[in-house]
């Protein structure tokens, strides 16, 4: 019979071991808790979490099984066993993570037992008094047995789970149909009820109810248009949206409206370019967006000019602004452009 292996230090590596353990594997339970109940960027974190506190864990298990062998009464059977046992555990542990953070399940308790399992057994055989009280050569059966047991139970849980996975796919195929199905007949009502919504347009509609159409992009944009100039209230509707859009963009398309020039069109658009102007201004985040956006003004501004509404002030001030913000040569048109205008005034 082989002569035991004394005992060569107090068990204070063990111990740091398996306490590091124990953080590690609370770590990884609660990301797997955590785990596919948001969204798509937050799952990927979340199964990059859960990859490295779990590899992380099973280094400092099998760190922890080689202290016990040194340094403890582990048989050499168990040792043997154990070469096997522990990356056989440690596979399982992370099917069986897998298997439960995509479709939860009992597979839970294959990572959730078998690291207490070793950690219990290495220091088991690490304390001379635990050794005492049930021997290496039980303590060892046991544990392994606990072992086999859980990976046998991984294979279960991955054999069920392949052949729950058609039915699985089946009832996903059919959900996601189903989706589609729903999706486009709500986009043709949605569609039917626009069409119906543009055929009921007439002269005695506001413009405003054709400015979606004008500004579309799709075969009804010409026809809105045409329409639009026979609208009984355009001049006073013009007026109105000049006053009340916060954008000046959607009303691009002023000067092919059929309209007049009067004080009141004029003072509007004047005080809707000034709202426009003051976004162009260093402390703007967008303002050189809002600039690009002046360029589609331009056929206003030379129709307006054209008609005597006085935009010298603002036009000039435009100039200024966009020197002031300027990026591109493309900038640096508009301002020539806009100054310009404003000395036909």
């Amino acid at each position: 019979m082989p002569a035991e292996r004394p005992l060569r230090s107090p068990p204070v590596g063990a111990v740091v071991l398996a306490l590091l353990a124990a953080l590690l594997y609370v770590v990884h339970l609660a990301g797997l808790h955590d785990a596919k109940q948001s969204d798509a960027a937050g799952n990927a974190l979340t199964d990059a979490f859960i990859a490295i506190f779990g590899i992380a864990l099973w280094i400092v298990l099998g760190g922890l099984m080689l202290v016990a062998f040194k340094n403890g009464k582990m048989p050499t059977w168990a040792a043997i066993g154990a070469l096997v046992l522990v990356p056989l555990a440690a596979y399982a542990s992370f099917v069986s993570s897998d298997l439960y953070a995509n479709q939860r399940g009992w597979a839970f308790i294959v990572p959730a037992l078998l690291p207490p399992v070793i950690v219990i057994y290495a220091l088991w055989i690490r304390f001379p008094a635990l050794v005492a009280a049930l021997s290496e050569t039980i303590a060892s059966a046991v544990a392994g047995g606990a072992v086999v047991a859980l990976v046998a139970a991984s294979a279960l849980a991955s054999y069920l789970d392949a052949l729950a996975a058609p039915a699985r796919q089946a009832a996903l195929q059919a959900a996601y149909e189903k989706m589609r199905a729903e999706q486009d007949q709500a986009y043709a009502e949605q569609r039917a009820r626009d069409e119906a919504k543009f055929a009921a347009l007439s002269p005695d509609s506001s413009l405003r109810d054709y400015l979606e159409y004008m500004n579309g992009t799709d075969a009804r944009a010409r026809k809105a248009l045409a329409d639009a100039r026979n609208v009984k209230s355009r001049q006073a509707d013009a007026v109105a949206l000049l006053q009340e859009e916060k954008r000046l963009t959607p009303l691009s398309e002023l000067w092919q409206l059929n309209l007049e020039v009067t004080p009141a069109l004029c003072d509007a658009y004047r005080a809707a370019l000034r709202r426009a102007a003051a976004k162009i201004d260093p402390s703007y985040s967008n303002r050189l967006g809002e600039a690009i956006d002046l360029e589609f003004q331009l056929p206003n501004l030379k129709w307006l000019v054209s008609q005597h509404c006085d935009l010298h002030d603002i036009l000039t001030d435009l100039a200024r602004r966009l020197r002031i913000v300027r990026d591109s040569s493309r900038i640096d048109k508009l301002a020539d452009t806009m100054e310009a205008l404003g000395t036909q005034n």
